[in-house]
């Protein structure tokens, strides 16, 4: 009985393409399975095509920078310019968010009902004022 990357004449062959030690340049030998260099190549492209497509969907979103964002504040506001940098990274935080979630594939952007539960919960105990000693 051959082993699991051996073919019936004893020679060790490619477990992902079946290929023979005899037909590829390299063998590369794991635990229990063996890889040609032409599959390696292959994976390879693979890889890197997908990784161009991450790359070209990320540089497609045209999210403006804060600096962007707080050039055109300047143009409708006069003054409270720490008011409009803080606008404007609040707006990029949100055009970031909101451009994930489409890459994701969440379109409804909404947090977990119990993490929601939570923030309540604590915002009432802040509201709440310390009892005065009797």
């Amino acid at each position: 009985m051959a082993k699991h990357g051996d073919d019936r004449t004893g020679n060790l062959v490619c477990s992902f393409c079946g290929k023979s030690q005899d037909e590829v340049r390299k063998l590369i030998a794991g635990p229990t399975v063996y890889i040609c260099d032409e599959c390696i190549d292959l994976c390879n492209d693979i890889i890197a095509e997908e990784c161009d497509q991450e790359e070209s969907l990320s540089s497609t979103s045209a999210v403006p920078k804060p600096s962007e964002i707080k050039k055109v504040l300047d143009q409708y506001v006069i003054g409270q310019e720490r008011a409009k940098k803080i606008l404007a990274v609040a707006v990029h935080n949100h055009y970031k968010r909101i451009d994930s979630q489409l890459v994701t594939g969440d379109p409804r952007g909404r947090e977990k009902p119990s993490s929601r539960r939570r923030s309540r919960a604590s915002s009432r105990s802040r509201s709440r004022s310390p009892t005065p000693p009797a």
